[in-house]
């Protein structure tokens, strides 16, 4: 850890969470439809840990698990409608497609925001005996003891038991008004690990300590820990309740001890990561997400994202307003149909720290087949190289490569003062892709180069695509959504200089 964090280094057992894919095969189902599990022990199913090496969620990671199936499912459908020219199933499957990724969505933003959140209290539970204190003497300590308190209220608390109980029935049998006040509590300890989220952020960028000759309460510290440590219970418990998963247990004496109730926390992550699994069989089968048990769990991990998004605008904002577009490609070249090149979205600069997501989906496309039901298959990673070209014209000779690009004077000029000026230029997966058909002496099929994405290529990449076209390629590009890129203000400025080179 660094230093800056200024943290206890003891503590309990490690918190993990993963994000639940499919394996070589479908995953076994039983007679309800549901995946075959033996409490956390996973049939036929890969599982990749959530967080970074920090210990923070991974939100690269998650934007790459949420493009690679859906571009999988996506190149499928194109080749069987190429395959068959059925025009009006292929409108319809790209639909469903589409009502199966919106879920997936849900998903991962509220797996996202989970474990954002029981890492950020994880993380302030070890903070040093003045800086623990030190949060909890501001208005934020007294709604933190209040919301433990107002948990423990036996009304409330049997409310709760009563709705577990009779999980199977509408809320109209419970107490209406104690359903309210359930609401309006989790808008409260919402705001509340918000609010701690942020605190965490900036206590572990400050570059000076608290000091103070105050002796501490040792009594008071042990309490501030465990009040953390009871909001980390009661977050998990809404997701639980919200979510109704299986295998939790809310009784009241589990949420009062002083250790973390890792079991509702697995059973958040297995209540999330079967509705994963669902939505990725989805993907390639439409009917996975048209039964009563897959329509019961769409509704509440919809009804849960709709209350966690009206809670706080923060939210509503960073997890639920807007994706990252993060982009994952895929290249086939028909004279070589047991090859698939992919690449992803990244600078050259970002691709030599983010190596582990190249060979993760690597690991992940060649050891699945279920989407694509292809078992002879192999996928090649293409990275960006010096070699990686970026067109200012629509010509075949219109272009710089980015190893001369970096030796313009403008261009040195401009990195001095933004080191990642040239990111957003060399970025695409597209031009990734094409440096495979532009390598010198590579014999491909001209008429025959196939590249499927999930967005609208950018400006840059309908210049090269037009070039290559020009001359003599015909290279096809497949996006299976249309989304306009608006220009990025650092790409419009390197092709300012370059004009302004060629005056």
């Amino acid at each position: 850890m660094e230093k800056n964090y200024r943290m206890r280094d003891s503590y309990e057992e490690k918190i993990e969470g993963y994000w639940y894919l499919p394996g070589i095969s479908e995953p076994e189902c039983n007679e309800k439809d549901k995946i075959l599990i033996d409490q956390i022990q996973l049939k036929g199913i890969n599982r990749v840990k959530i967080s970074n090496v920090e210990g923070n969620v991974d939100d690269y990671l998650a934007g790459l698990i949420s493009e690679l199936f859906y571009v999988q499912a996506g190149t499928k459908i194109l080749m069987d409608y190429e395959r068959y020219e059925d025009f009006c199933g292929f409108a319809k499957r790209l639909k469903e497609l589409d009502a199966a990724d919106k879920v997936h969505d849900d998903v991962i933003y509220l797996k996202r925001l989970f474990y954002k959140g029981i890492y950020s209290l994880e993380q302030i539970s070890r903070y040093e005996d003045r800086q623990l204190l030190a949060v909890f003497s501001t208005k934020l300590g007294e709604e933190i003891s209040d919301i433990i308190s107002f948990y423990f209220r036996s009304d409330v608390f049997n409310w709760l038991k009563i709705r577990e109980r009779n999980r199977r029935y509408p809320d109209r049998i419970l107490d209406i008004d104690l359903s309210e006040v359930w609401l309006g509590y989790i808008g409260r300890v919402v705001r509340a690990v918000y609010n701690l989220m942020f605190v965490n952020s900036y206590e572990l960028n400050r570059e000076d300590t608290i000091k103070s000759d105050d002796l501490v309460n040792p009594r008071e510290i042990i309490s501030r820990r465990s009040d953390i440590k009871r909001l980390i219970d009661i977050w998990t418990v809404v997701f639980c309740v919200e979510l109704d998963a299986e295998w939790s247990d809310i009784s009241r004496s589990k949420a009062w001890s002083d250790k973390i109730v890792v079991k509702n926390i697995d059973a958040v992550d297995l209540a999330l990561g079967m509705a994963q699994i669902n939505c990725i069989m989805g993907f390639a089968d439409s009917s996975k997400l048209h039964n009563n048990s897959a329509d019961v769990t769409k509704k509440r991990l919809r009804t849960l994202k709709l209350i966690l998004s009206n809670c706080d605008k923060f939210f509503e904002e960073n997890f639920f307003g807007k994706k990252a577009k993060r982009c994952y490609g895929q290249m086939l070249i028909d004279n070589d149909e047991n090859q698939y090149y992919f690449s992803l979205s990244g600078s050259i600069k970002a691709e030599a720290k983010e190596d582990y997501y190249y060979k993760l989906a690597e690991k992940i496309l060649n050891e699945s087949s279920y989407i694509m039901e292809r078992r002879n298959v192999n996928y090649v990673a293409v990275r960006s190289t010096e070699s990686m070209r970026f067109y200012y014209g629509y010509g075949p000779g219109e272009f710089l490569e980015y190893s001369q690009v970096v030796k313009i004077k403008g261009v040195e000029e401009a990195q001095k003062n933004n080191k990642n000026f040239l990111s957003r230029s060399f970025s695409c997966c597209e031009r990734k892709l094409l440096q495979i058909v532009d390598e010198p002496k590579k014999e491909t099929n001209t008429n025959s180069i196939h590249i499927f994405v999930k967005y609208s290529p950018c400006e840059i990449c309908k210049r090269a695509l037009r070039a290559h076209t020009a001359q003599g390629d015909c290279v096809e590009i497949s996006s299976l959504r249309k989304y306009y890129k608006k220009r990025i203000n650092t790409v419009k400025k390197l092709e300012h200089i370059l004009m302004r080179g060629n005056e």
